[in-house]
């Protein structure tokens, strides 16, 4: 049984989604879709452009998500930061690298059952 602060947690987590968030359809290292609701953050600094994902989704490792045409590679970067020091409990934030022959490449190895990694 959950506590109410527990209840409060998660009803926080899904109006802060309902509002900023986007449905996305994440690829999974298995090869399965799942949907999630999500936002890109973008940042710019000395001329180096990064994309952040922030969900309240816990993605695996390995998974990829589609970004303006593009397709991105997820990575757990920590929980976001909000103002300050302060560190979100609610959202989760994923470095996205842009590998454009990746996504193909890894499920042909998959399916060959070769791998590089």
């Amino acid at each position: 049984m959950s506590s109410l602060f527990d209840s409060a947690r998660g009803l926080l987590r899904a109006s802060i989604v309902a509002n900023f968030g986007n449905p996305f359809t994440v690829t999974l290292p298995d090869g399965t879709s799942k949907e999630v609701s999500g936002y890109v953050r973008f940042s710019e600094s000395e001329g180096v452009k990064a994309y952040r994902f922030l969900t309240d989704a816990e993605l695996p490792c390995g998974s990829w998500v589609t970004h303006k045409h593009a397709p991105y590679r997820l990575s757990f970067s920590a929980m976001a930061k909000g103002r300050g020091n302060d560190v979100s409990q609610l959202i989760r934030e994923y470095v996205m690298s842009h590998a454009p022959d990746e996504p193909q490449q890894h499920a042909e190895a998959k399916h060959n059952e070769w791998s590089e990694f």
